[in-house]
């Protein structure tokens, strides 16, 4: 009888920073089935954390990949998933640490429900240990005049102790790529993975088209995964988290997604969403120093006004020079930022 590990594909992403990824892979290692293959894409991550990943990746039998500059989510999944020739695929980014048997639930709800997606319970916190909740499935919903009105996380920020009842294995229509179950045969119809969308809106645009080839999505509680939350962005990670979240990225992103699906651009998730990313960026300021801590702060407050957030944002992308770096480094790797 063939094993859980032997169907199985961990393709381990960089998301948007490098601090945790050894550790990641670590504790990740510890919870994957016997026999699963393991394919990780490392971009551009320091010598020192790449050499680790890279030996770590080698003593399991899995397949390192290495590009010498930070790569968009889509770009990382793409050189993975070229990798993956198993009946399902667990798209796993490198700051997410699983809890007990994580992927043997994702794979056994897909098996119950014939599943195209199957996404766990993913918690977020500063530490490990934490027990609230990031998303547990969600809702996306679109008008008639193509606003998406809705996309929902559901128990977002609520603690696993204080939710009103037990969470029960259901459908859901939004699916976060923190980390998640693909089943290969539909993954494969979708890919490439759209390239165009670069910071936000990923997880839309891969759950719309798996619904589209007639897919279905499921949230399965029973696995649990944690998403540990930024305390502080190191410095070796400033001009990363800047370009991650830069207005380039972020505009393109939803000028793509929302060409694509024929989505209002100026109306509903897209327009809050993007304030959203726009605000995220200035986090790497946190704990830096005092003063700028409260310069990020400030940035922050500036952002939750379309009015102020982009003006402000280009002025401290202007200023701040670490994001140009990474660009030039894209440049010099792939040939375009």
């Amino acid at each position: 009888m063939t094993s859980i590990g032997e169907r199985l594909n961990l393709a381990i992403v960089p998301r948007q920073r490098w601090s945790l990824s050894v550790d990641s892979l670590d504790a990740t290692l510890d919870q994957t089935p016997d026999g699963t293959a393991l394919v990780y894409v490392d971009g551009g991550s320091p010598p020192d954390i790449a050499a680790e990943l890279h030996a770590r990746v080698e003593s399991y039998g899995g397949r390192y990949i290495r590009v010498d500059c930070v790569l968009t989510p889509n770009e990382a999944r793409n050189l993975a998933i070229a990798e993956c020739d198993r009946e399902y695929v667990i798209i796993h980014d490198n700051d997410v640490f699983p809890r007990d048997n994580w992927a043997e639930k994702l794979v056994q709800c897909a098996d119950d429900t014939g599943a195209a997606m199957v996404a766990p319970t993913v918690l977020h916190g500063p530490s490990t240990k934490t027990d609230e909740i990031h998303i547990a499935g969600g809702e996306i919903h679109i008008t008639e005049d193509r606003v998406m009105d809705r996309n929902n996380r559901h128990y977002s920020h609520t603690k696993m102790a204080d939710l009103p009842e037990k969470l029960e294995r259901q459908p859901t229509s939004q699916i976060e790529f923190h980390s998640c179950l693909i089943r290969n045969e539909l993954l494969q119809q979708i890919a490439p993975l759209d390239e165009g969308i670069r910071s936000m809106a990923d997880h839309e645009d891969v759950t719309m088209a798996i619904e589209a080839l007639g897919g279905s999505l499921y949230h399965e509680p029973a696995a649990i995964v944690v998403y540990v939350l930024m305390a502080v962005v190191e410095k070796r990670e400033w001009g990363y988290w800047q370009l991650r979240w830069s207005n380039e990225w972020n505009s393109q992103s939803f000028d793509t997604f929302c060409t694509k699906w024929d989505i209002r651009r100026d109306k509903g998730w897209p327009e809050w969403a993007e304030l959203w990313a726009t605000r995220e960026r200035t986090w790497w300021y946190h704990r830096q120093n005092v003063a700028m801590t409260w310069l990020g702060k400030g940035l922050r407050f500036s952002g939750r006004w379309k009015i102020t957030s982009k003006p402000v944002s280009a002025l401290e992308e202007l200023v701040v020079r670490q994001g140009r770096a990474e660009r030039k480094r894209r440049i010099a790797v792939l040939g375009h930022a």
